[in-house]
């Protein structure tokens, strides 16, 4: 490694600086991954505050695995996922335009009917988003609409288990319940959401289009630089 390291010393001023250019970007989208995972801070105000940058159009941070989010299933689609479509709300205060009225808490039965339906809603829109991008793959199609319609149940059942828990004085340690919750979300998601995207070609075409972007980039760059 310090050959090829000693050996770039040697490359002409623009080639040096191509490199330079081509590890600035690749460091800038880890650094988004990463903030994207981490508590709302700095960091992440810095990068959500510009709409565009290197082809990433920036949106507020949702999820956060390591703090609140992650303690439970309920958590982690309720206070944040479940918050982008408005099919909640309008089920449990049973009305398709807020008023000041009703500030009642909804019953056991109307939040998890809220919450089921919007897994429906938004396994059907990926399922449309998918079928647009590739059409119809057997063994692929369906699989999102299963990841997220088979989430209202587990709530409803995770719910039962922390009543239960409840009613015993038990309580689950978050050094427990946020590798638990993570492992059993990423189980669903490998088998589920990310497998259908690789049977498809999907995850190739994104990968394709990444790399043509990028292609693009480094090219307005060199031109930038004269060559």
């Amino acid at each position: 490694m310090w050959t090829g390291w000693l050996s770039s010393l040697f490359l002409s001023f623009n080639t040096r600086l191509e490199i330079l250019l081509f590890y600035c970007i690749l460091g800038g989208s880890y650094l988004y991954y990463v903030a994207s995972f981490s508590k709302p801070g700095t960091i992440q105000r810095m990068l959500a505050s510009g709409p565009i940058l290197l082809g990433n159009i920036f949106v507020p941070f949702i999820f956060d695995p390591v703090n609140e989010v992650c303690t439970a299933m309920s958590v982690v689609f309720l206070l944040t996922w479940l918050g982008t479509f408005k099919v909640y709300d309008t089920i449990t205060e049973k009305r398709l335009v807020k008023t000041s009225r009703g500030n009642a808490q909804p019953s056991i039965g109307l939040r998890r009917l809220g919450a089921a339906s919007s897994f429906l809603v938004s396994g059907i829109i990926h399922e449309v988003i998918l079928w647009y991008a590739i059409g119809h793959v057997p063994g692929a199609t369906g699989g999102w609409f299963i990841f997220f319609a088979i989430q209202g149940p587990l709530l409803a059942v995770e719910s039962e288990l922390k009543r239960w828990a409840r009613k015993r004085k038990l309580e689950v340690p978050r050094w427990v319940a946020i590798p638990l919750t993570i492992t059993l979300l990423l189980t669903l998601g490998d088998y589920f959401f990310f497998k259908p995207a690789m049977q498809s070609g999907l995850a190739d075409r994104v990968v394709q289009s990444l790399m043509q972007s990028y292609t693009a980039l480094w090219s307005t760059a060199r031109n930038m630089l004269g060559q």
